[in-house]
């Protein structure tokens, strides 16, 4: 063997646990193609091939040299991995991938804890040694050696790891023990031409940009803000809520509300544009308002924010071509007529429906937010289907510019955690299982991450205009038989807190005292028995609707089931509905029950009941009674803030005291965020954060 290259030198101040190799066996014949072990996983930047035999990858930040007839396979698509290469014969290999670089560790014990990871990927691993090992262009890096097994198959490994910023890098080079001397020059040869660079997304530099994760996705319920929609910062609203929590204009520069509280009369910045340098007008607001309101089918977000304003009813329901209560006095200032005082009407304007777009590219092409003119503080610079969207900083934003020059989502189908782990992107939330992962104090991540109740609450809507559920005594039966907090442990776990109420923690009118139906299964029989089917057998069927793709319901689902049928011996249908799904349409032998979950758009009670109560609203709960219509229609016009969040609550306890709805959890909110973004605001509001952030190495 090649002695003199070769980092087989061990270190008697090191130890490790495993046993040493015994020397690798001489070639002795032809070795056939080697199989491809489980390396780290999801999906990779792309490469380039600068010319044959020379790899280069701004957005990875490597390049490095390979013989000419090894293969640079541009279909490896693992997360983290950077780079396949394979010799022709498919008998050695050369991965390079990426992996976060622990905080406090050297580049020694860095290496160690990656290198460590070949126990996991091959069988019969056996450590050779390890050493300091330098890149030819100076830069320190470590190797180890080990001999292993594919499937049977004797192997010889080379791993060399660099560090380069947050990240490691590491190359692991292997092949077939029986060609080790043919190919270890090449081997050491394509380790040693390693060259790292920060990495780049979207073509510019991680220095200057965000990096987000998104589905890549042409629908335009994704890019639309009419549809709820839309990359950040793309457009604007008239009013925006600050990381404080307050009101701030927006679009509007300013705005004054008549004596009686129905009149908003607001002027737009006088440098107000949209991207293309159009200057944007009160005509412009009128028509993104009108549209939203004609385009909002089944979404109660542009209903809830608009409807109060004179002769949106009447739009919607197609009987005028206008909605007569908007009025542009002139170019830069618009008056909107309410009919009725609407306190929380300033909130609702910062709603994504409630903005701005430019009429004359909508009605350009049925694709026209996939190359959008925006009217916000960042513009779609280019978007690559499959890979990313670059946002940049828009120089005649007429408010205050970002410090953050772009904003770059990675298009991927891989799941955020994975891309976050990998320093892809600087922000990820999370679902249940990756939360609790990185909710590990021993995990790398887990000081990066912020969790907090949302807006959201979920909850058990009940259709009470048909049998069984117009008897209260049934509906209460149902409520009494759910021990939500066994609920949250069967179908939950940790991703959400048991409901107490409607109002989730994080929203004003929010009643730490207040608590919802107490589960007793003694009780709950005896309201069932007390009805007028007098127990579960004289019971209509009972269908119980959700939301899936493809069959698969969650255990959420399931909880629901069995705790009825053990506490009330009733069977309850299930029907898949896909999201968006229009449930009137869902055919029903009798009684109707939804699970659904409720996010409020603005932080007021209002937005939380009006969406489900209201009786023009298009997504209600299914539960009306004329004391809640009055009381739905006080608190819509009480401007004094105690007692309206006083008949928030009664609202709140009057439709659980009747079992108009059975609540559930309020779902946590949690999120990835890198130490190198700055100024992360801990709030539950669907805050413009784009505007407010910055970045540790950026430079405004």
């Amino acid at each position: 063997m090649p002695a003199r290259s070769r980092p087989n030198k061990l270190h008697p101040d090191r130890r490790r646990s495993h046993r040493q190799a015994q020397p690798l066996a001489p070639p002795t014949a032809t070795a056939g193609p080697l199989p491809t072990p489980a390396l780290p996983t999801a999906t990779a930047v792309p490469i380039q091939r600068a010319r044959p035999g020379r790899l280069e990858s701004s957005e990875g930040g490597l390049a490095l040299d390979y013989p000419t007839n090894w293969r640079l396979d541009e279909s490896a698509t693992e997360l983290g991995t950077l780079a396949l290469l394979i010799n022709p014969n498919e008998t050695a290999y050369a991965v390079v991938y990426q992996s976060l670089r622990p905080t406090d560790r050297d580049l020694v014990a860095a290496s160690e804890s990656v290198h460590d990871q070949v126990y996991g990927w091959f069988d019969d691993v056996e450590w050779l040694g390890d050493q300091p090992w330098p890149l030819n262009d100076g830069r320190p890096a470590w190797a180890s050696e080990y001999v292993a097994a594919i499937n049977g198959v004797p192997i010889y490994i080379l791993m060399v790891t660099a560090v380069e910023g947050s990240r490691l890098v590491t190359l692991m080079t292997y092949c077939a023990t029986v060609i080790y001397e043919r190919e270890y020059e090449t081997l050491e040869t394509i380790a040693k031409s390693m060259r790292l660079s920060p990495q780049r997304a979207g073509g510019v530099s991680r220095d200057e940009a965000l990096v987000l994760v998104d589905q890549d996705s042409d629908a335009a319920q994704e890019h639309d803000p009419a549809l709820g929609g839309g990359y950040a910062g793309l457009f604007s609203s008239l009013v925006q809520f600050t990381p404080a929590q307050t009101l701030a204009p927006d679009l509007a520069e300013g705005w004054s509300i008549s004596a009686d509280g129905t009149v908003y009369t607001f002027a737009l910045q006088p440098n107000a544009r949209f991207h293309d340098g159009r200057r944007l007008t009160a005509a412009d607001v009128i028509y993104s308002w009108e549209r939203a309101i004609r385009m909002s089918g089944g979404s109660s977000s542009a209903v809830d924010a608009l409807i109060d304003i004179v002769g949106a009813e009447a739009y919607l329901a197609g009987e005028s071509e206008t909605i007569s209560g908007l009025h542009a006095l002139n170019e830069r200032t618009l008056e909107v007529s309410l009919r009725e005082p609407r306190p929380a009407f300033l909130q609702q304007l910062t709603t994504s429906p409630t903005m701005i777009v430019d009429q004359a590219d909508v009605e350009s092409g049925p694709e026209w937010y996939l190359t959008p003119n925006g009217s916000g503080p960042y513009r779609l610079s280019r978007r690559v289907a499959g890979e990313y969207a670059l946002l940049e900083r828009f120089d005649r934003f007429y408010g205050p510019q970002p410090a953050i020059r772009y904003i770059v989502y990675r298009l991927y189908g891989a799941g955020a955690f994975g891309l976050y782990e990998f320093d892809y992107v600087d922000i990820a939330r999370l679902g249940a299982a990756d939360a609790d992962r990185a909710a590990d104090p021993g995990d790398p991540v887990a000081g990066e991450l912020f969790a907090a109740p949302g807006l959201c609450t979920s909850f058990v809507a009940i259709d009470t205009s048909r049998p069984p559920f117009d008897d209260p005594q049934v509906r209460r039966a149902f409520a009494t038989a759910i021990d939500t907090e066994r609920y949250r442990s069967l179908a939950l776990g940790e991703e959400a807190i048991t409901a107490r109420g409607l109002y989730p923690p994080a929203l004003p009118g929010y009643n730490a005292e207040f608590s919802a139906v107490i589960a007793n299964s003694t009780t709950a029989q005896q309201l069932l028995a007390d009805s007028a089917y007098g127990g579960p057998a004289n019971l209509p069927a009972i269908t119980l609707t959700a939301q899936g793709y493809g069959g698969e319901l969650g255990p959420e689902v399931g909880a629901l089931v069995r705790l009825w049928r053990e506490v009330l011996g009733v069977t309850i249908r299930v029907v898949q509905i896909t999201p968006g799904q229009d449930q009137s349409r869902v055919p029903a032998d009798g009684g109707r029950l939804a699970l659904r979950t409720w996010c409020a758009g603005y932080p007021d009670p209002a937005a939380m009941v009006d969406p489900l109560f209201r009786n023009e609203s298009p997504l209600r709960s299914g539960y009306a009674s004329p004391e809640l219509d009055e009381l739905l229609a006080q608190a819509r016009r009480e401007d004094d803030h105690s007692r309206r969040l006083a008949l928030y609550r009664t609202i709140e306890q009057n439709v659980i005291a009747d079992a108009g709805i059975i609540v559930l959890s309020h779902p946590l909110q949690r999120v990835l965020v890198k130490p190198r973004v700055l100024g992360y605001p801990q709030s539950a509001l669907p805050l413009p954060i784009e505007r407010y952030l910055s970045l540790e190495s950026n430079t405004p």
